[in-house]
């Protein structure tokens, strides 16, 4: 049988989370997540880089306080947003 690549495959690392708008007990959103959280470790990814590219940061917003003097450029290490700029990770995955 050939495989087409236009056919949905289920992978069994993603598991079924696709449209949880609600769980089997009719819980919706963020509800639906926790419930999910209970059972097993589940792995969020989405288009981050993208998102963090729209609010246009510059070394220094990358570097904050905390990294100021930093011994290297650190412009595209999204993960320190985290620690340098929490409220705009906040925003993004309140979006």
């Amino acid at each position: 049988m050939e495989e087409n690549i236009n056919d949905k495959q289920k992978s069994p690392l993603r598991g079924d989370l696709e449209g949880l708008h609600s769980s089997p007990s009719g819980r919706s959103g963020g509800a639906a997540i926790r419930e999910e959280l209970e059972k097993r470790v589940l792995v969020i990814d989405g288009a981050m880089g993208t998102m963090i590219q729209r609010y246009k940061l510059t070394e220094k917003d990358y570097r904050g306080e905390r990294f100021k003097d930093w011994h290297k450029d650190v412009k595209g290490n999204n993960d320190l947003l985290s620690i340098t700029q929490p409220e705009i990770i906040k925003a993004i995955h309140k979006e």
